[in-house]
């Protein structure tokens, strides 16, 4: 159990990271180019935050083999 607790504290510090040196940066760079608009942004960034989970799922059936869970399960 402990190491359980320990592999989702390490994948959470990396989505940590990788949400602040690439994804805000790239939001930053898309509101100042006016790409989109900022509620445009923040609808994009709630589905994104939304999806999450099922994004993880989905990664972690298809690169680890955990379970027959395909996409369409996670879709629907």
């Amino acid at each position: 159990m402990f190491l359980v607790t320990v592999g989702i504290m390490y994948a959470f510090l990396g989505i940590s990271l990788a949400t602040q040196d690439y994804i805000n940066p790239s939001i930053d760079i898309i509101k100042k180019k006016g790409v989109l608009s900022s509620e445009s942004m923040n609808a994009t960034l709630g589905a994104m935050v939304n999806s999450a989970a099922e994004s993880f799922i989905i990664m972690n059936s298809i690169f680890f083999g955990v379970s027959d869970i395909g996409i369409s399960t996670v879709v629907q």
